[in-house]
């Protein structure tokens, strides 16, 4: 079936991958950027003043709610190259 795809479509479908596939890593390093930045900021206390956990320490849904960040990151960066790609173009 591969095959029978046209050449924009399989090229949609790298740049679907590829995209997954940065996300991913992405993710992967914001976890701990975002959070070690917060975790500085807040001096490694929680709201409580306790000890803020390792990230992985953290249960699943405070770790979900960090990877949004990461993803609304992500988002945002794109739709700026997109705007600074259109802005080269109308130049």
């Amino acid at each position: 079936m591969e095959s029978n795809k046209t050449g924009k479509a399989k090229i949609l479908d790298h740049v679907a991958s590829m995209k997954e596939k940065a996300i991913s890593e992405i993710e992967q390093e914001a976890k701990s950027l975002y959070w070690d930045v917060y975790g500085k900021a807040v001096e490694w206390k929680n709201y409580q003043g306790l000890q803020m956990p390792d990230w992985s320490a953290l249960p699943e849904k405070i770790r979900a709610a960090w990877m949004e960040v990461a993803k609304d990151k992500i988002n945002a960066l794109e739709k700026l190259k997109d705007n600074v790609y259109q802005a080269i173009q109308i130049s």
